[in-house]
């Protein structure tokens, strides 16, 4: 009989832990898929970035348009760990330049982001 509940425990955390997954999923790509569009605007209207940073322009676009992709990659289940790993590669990065500007307490959202995309990548059953 104490099988039986440990079974039905385990069964009921394993929903939970993958309830949690896809919401952080579904959170990661909404945020990507608006935020990308609206920082490649932000740029294209003010270089607010490649000011900020010393980034080119066509660099910055380019991280938005991989972002966005990945938006929308991190939904489809054959690529959902290979675009959260590509994300934290690009937050690695955005933590970088924070750094490099000497202005380490902006980079900790981008650190948030990297902690949750990587736990999404080593989470995912593919």
């Amino acid at each position: 009989m104490k099988n039986d509940h440990s079974n039905d425990d385990s069964g009921k955390k394993n929903n939970r832990s993958n309830l949690t997954i896809r919401i952080i999923t579904i959170f990661l790509s909404l945020s990507y898929g608006i935020g990308a569009p609206f920082t490649m605007f932000l740029e294209y209207s003010d270089h607010l970035l490649s000011q900020r940073f010393g980034y080119y322009s066509l660099f910055i676009y380019l991280i938005c348009i991989v972002q966005f992709l990945c938006a929308i990659g991190i939904l489809i289940r054959p690529y959902t760990r290979r675009s959260a790993y590509i994300l934290s590669i690009i937050t690695l990065g955005a933590i970088y330049s924070h750094f490099q500007i000497e202005s380490p307490v902006t980079a900790i959202p981008a650190l948030i982001y990297t902690v949750l995309q990587i736990w999404v990548g080593l989470k995912h059953n593919s």
